[in-house]
């Protein structure tokens, strides 16, 4: 294998969080293990798990030394099993994985070639986000990434900061190497949240943050199942939480005094985005919304701070963006409400299309 030999200190912690995952947790796993690059050590967190998934772990910590268990009981969620990893990790670098992702081959080739080129506090690069059917055949894959940089001063990474964003990189854990002694150095834990827990840490990570290579590429694996994907669990916090996210973005970027049109533009697209989304997710039956209900919940939007500050600069790109702001403009709630049960009709009776519309 590539690479030096691991030492006292590896160059990577990988911190795998898992609960319940034994069908997924092998080919995860062994996409670490297969790494042309071997500088690592691989964390595998029990997070109090019914089924097998301890004892397969375990079997993978006595055939390689690289790997070690923590196992955690009762069931905590994936923030604390994150937190425990690191807790325990000896790395320079923190890397994440999901028990039900995997890395390209080549990806700690990539980040250590990056970090010997310009060290730097973190590594971030693209997500290949395959679709599979219940058989785990591939239905749909596409690449997301953002032109590879080396950025080695404050205003550089900030001014990355919503590129990454609107590309949906911002947030997540497993699409970046963080350096341990900067993680630490915040004192904070992972918030504890049904979601977005990532991009609220992350924003805490990347307020100062001085340097930041980006690969351009997109070698970490995002499986979704076709089935289950566009009907997953309903999440009574959505909006409360994807709200919290965008004013994160917005005072983030106050705070930094980037705070120009151009920014609240771009940071209104995604307000948009989130808002389209949270209409869609108040049909669902699971929501026990009736109409008066979803009326109620647009005036409170037509009062909201970010209504007020993000919808003057709003210049959106999507055709469904653009239909939303236009009816805020107006206050026409009969309009919101038709476009969120627009989208609803193709997420549930056109998966396929509502995938497309969510690409472009």
């Amino acid at each position: 294998m590539g690479g030096q030999e691991m030492g006292e200190k590896p160059l990577f912690s990988v911190i795998l969080p898992f609960y319940n995952a034994e069908k997924t947790l092998r080919k995860a796993v062994c996409s670490v293990l297969e790494q042309t690059f071997s500088d690592y050590e691989l964390l595998l967190v029990d997070d109090g798990s019914k089924d097998r998934g301890l004892l397969l772990a375990e079997r993978f910590a006595k055939q390689d030394a690289r790997v070690r268990v923590i196992a955690l009981e009762p069931n905590g969620g994936a923030s604390k099993a994150r937190d425990a990893g690191i807790g325990e990790a000896c790395g320079e670098y923190l890397m994440f994985l999901d028990a039900d992702d995997t890395y390209d081959r080549d990806l700690m080739e990539q980040v250590a070639a990056s970090l010997q080129e310009s060290p730097a506090d973190a590594v971030i690069w693209g997500v290949t986000e395959d679709v599979r059917d219940g058989v785990e055949q591939l239905v749909t894959s596409r690449k997301i990434t953002v032109p590879a940089g080396i950025l080695r001063t404050k205003e550089q990474v900030r001014r990355a900061v919503l590129l990454l964003e609107s590309r949906s990189l911002y947030g997540y854990f497993w699409n970046k190497a963080y350096r341990a002694d900067a993680w630490r150095a915040l004192g904070v834990p992972i918030p504890v949240q049904a979601f977005n827990e990532d991009i609220m840490f992350n924003l805490m990570f990347f307020q100062n943050l001085s340097s930041l290579n980006i690969l351009g590429t997109a070698p970490v694996h995002y499986n979704l199942r076709a089935e289950v994907s566009l009907t997953r669990r309903y999440l009574p916090e959505y909006y409360p939480l994807a709200m919290k996210r965008v004013e994160g973005l917005l005072d983030q970027q106050m705070d930094w005094g980037e705070d120009t049109p151009d920014v609240r533009k771009r940071i209104a697209d995604i307000w948009l985005r989130y808002l389209l989304s949270a209409l869609e997710r108040n049909l669902d039956i699971r929501a026990k919304k009736k109409h008066k209900d979803r009326v109620r919940f647009l005036r409170e939007v037509y009062q909201s701070r970010l209504y007020r500050e993000l919808l003057p600069d709003a210049l959106p790109t999507g055709l469904g963006r653009k239909a939303l702001a236009f009816c805020l403009r107006k206050r026409w709630t009969g309009g919101c409400l038709t476009l969120g049960r627009a989208v609803h009709v193709v997420k549930t009776g056109m998966p396929a299309v509502f995938r497309w519309m969510k690409a472009v």
